[in-house]
C-alpha cells in the first residue's frame, strides 16, 4: 500500500482486507518474516494501521447522528473482535488493551467510562479485552518453546496467577498443621516466618 494513498470505506468490516494488505506490505518492505514479527515491530504496525486506515475513516466508529461526537459501540466492537483480535491471532501476537488503543485511536478513559456506565445491552469491551488477553497470553506461553516465564509475569500481574501452571481459579490457600511445619524447615511456629499464602491450623 502506498503511504500517500488514503482509502475510504463504507463500513468498519470493509477495513479488514486493507489491514491485511498493510501488514503483508509492511513485512515485505522491512524484510520481516510474517510468522515471526517482533512485538516492537508489531506495535509499529498497529500505529501504521491507525494512521493509514483507521484515522482517515474515524467517522465510521461514530453514531450516524454523531451527537456529542459519540461512538457507536457496536461498530467499535466490530473493530475489536473482527479486525484487531483476528490479526493478533493470525500473527501470534498478544491481545492487549494498549494494543487496541494504539490501533483504534480510542482513548483509554473512554473504554473505562463504558465499563463504569455500561449500555442497556451490557456492553463491556474492556472486560472482554482482558479476558482475551489472558487467553492469548496462555496460548503464547504454551506455544513458546523458549522462555514461558515472560508470559507468566503478565499473567501474575494482571490476572492473578500465582505460580507456573496454577490459575486464580485453581489456586487455593493452603492450611498447614503444626506437624507439617518441620517439613518446611520451620521448627518454631511462634517465631518462624511463613509463606504469605499459608495459614497454621493447630492439631486437636
Amino acid at each position: 500500500m502506498e503511504k500517500d494513498f488514503i482509502q475510504t470505506f463504507e463500513t468498519v468490516e470493509d477495513m479488514l482486507p486493507a489491514v491485511k494488505d498493510l501488514i503483508v506490505n509492511y513485512c515485505i518492505d522491512n524484510e520481516v518474516d510474517e510468522k515471526n514479527i517482533h512485538p516492537t515491530l508489531w506495535n509499529d504496525i498497529l500505529d501504521e494501521i491507525n494512521t493509514r486506515i483507521i484515522k482517515p475513516n474515524f467517522r465510521l466508529l461514530k453514531t450516524i447522528s454523531n451527537i456529542n461526537n459519540q461512538y457507536d459501540k457496536d461498530k467499535v466492537y466490530i473493530l475489536y473482535n473482527y479486525i484487531y483480535k483476528k490479526i493478533c491471532n493470525k500473527y501470534i501476537q498478544e491481545i492487549s488493551l494498549q494494543g487496541f488503543i494504539n490501533m483504534s485511536g480510542i482513548e483509554k478513559q473512554t473504554l473505562y467510562n463504558w465499563t463504569e456506565r455500561p449500555s442497556a445491552t451490557g456492553f463491556d469491551l474492556h472486560e472482554k479485552i482482558m479476558q482475551d488477553n489472558e487467553q492469548s497470553l496462555t496460548s503464547l506461553m504454551i506455544g513458546d518453546k523458549g522462555i514461558p516465564t515472560k508470559y507468566l509475569a503478565k499473567l501474575n500481574r494482571y490476572h492473578g496467577w500465582n505460580m507456573p501452571g496454577v490459575t486464580r481459579e485453581t489456586s487455593k490457600r493452603q492450611s498447614l498443621g503444626a506437624a507439617e511445619l518441620p517439613k518446611l524447615g520451620i521448627h518454631n511456629a511462634e517465631t518462624a516466618s511463613l509463606p504469605s499464602d499459608c495459614t497454621i491450623v493447630e492439631n486437636e
